[in-house]
């Protein structure tokens, strides 16, 4: 009778340890499970599962007028230069549909009336909403290049942009403030030149054939700060224009790197 109850006592037992074990089981398996979706790049038949690492930065909403979105490439080069003789310089996105936009803004109330006044070919425009950071830059995590030297750059573009939104809140600039927000532009031009600067030693370095859009980037800052730092008492709708349009070039090469890290 005792060993009896001894061999019932000992099937409960290891029945036991084998539900505790499938309970922590189930319990590791969600949380890698987790884990793996949130850094999986992608899988197929054939193929390897690879892990990658994600540069997660704010994401930030701008508004822009879009003048036009075209099929071909040509078409929308072709309505850039028409827009530049009537001093609208607008920045065409690089990949199909290729829109053509003007204007870099918080806020999509500001854009309407000069929305408003753009006609093409008999067409009223629209405005367009983006979003910078709706992606993220990805990368192997024995890449130590791009973690300790791409990641931080791009982050400060970003921080940059984000900026920038706060000054860019119309498309016309008010000259009764401005000199109040001069200030403020000159400050943001010294961090775009900095940025620049850090650009510049990343080129001269080693830099991997996959990130060569950083010599890109590093153009555009330096363009960028030039009309950062020009915006002035005696600055005009125009100039204000061009200085928007330079962070918006500036934010396509930036999604242009990391759409690329895919």
């Amino acid at each position: 009778m005792k060993r009896r109850r001894d061999r019932q006592k000992g099937i409960f037992t290891a029945v036991m340890a084998v539900l505790l074990v499938l309970a922590v089981s189930v319990c590791i398996g969600q949380v890698v499970g987790k884990y793996y979706l949130k850094n999986i790049s992608g899988y197929g038949v054939g193929q390897t599962v690879e892990k990658k690492k994600a540069l997660k930065l704010k994401k930030i909403d701008y508004y822009c007028i879009e003048v036009a979105s075209c099929t071909k490439q040509n078409t929308a080069v072709q309505l850039v230069d028409l827009l530049a003789e009537k001093e609208l310089p607008v920045v065409v996105i690089g990949k199909q549909p290729f829109r053509v936009l003007l204007g870099f803004v918080n806020k999509s109330d500001k854009l309407q009336p000069l929305a408003d006044s753009i006609i093409i070919n008999g067409q009223k425009t629209t405005i367009y909403q983006g979003q910078i950071n709706d992606e993220s830059f990805k990368f192997d995590p024995q890449d130590l290049y791009a973690a300790q030297v791409v990641a931080p750059f791009l982050g400060q573009i970003s921080d940059c942009l984000e900026k920038s939104l706060s000054l860019f809140t119309n498309t016309d600039l008010n000259a009764d403030h401005l000199p109040e927000i001069k200030k403020e532009y000159h400050i943001l031009a010294n961090t775009v030149e900095n940025i620049a600067s850090q650009g510049q030693s990343i080129d001269k370095g080693q830099t991997p054939d996959s990130y060569d859009k950083i010599s890109s980037l590093t153009k555009r800052c330096q363009e960028w700060a030039k009309y950062l730092r020009a915006m002035g008492d005696e600055s005009a709708a125009y100039e204000f224009l061009v200085c928007q349009q330079q962070a918006l070039a500036l934010l396509e090469d930036y999604r242009a790197l990391i759409s690329g890290s895919k």
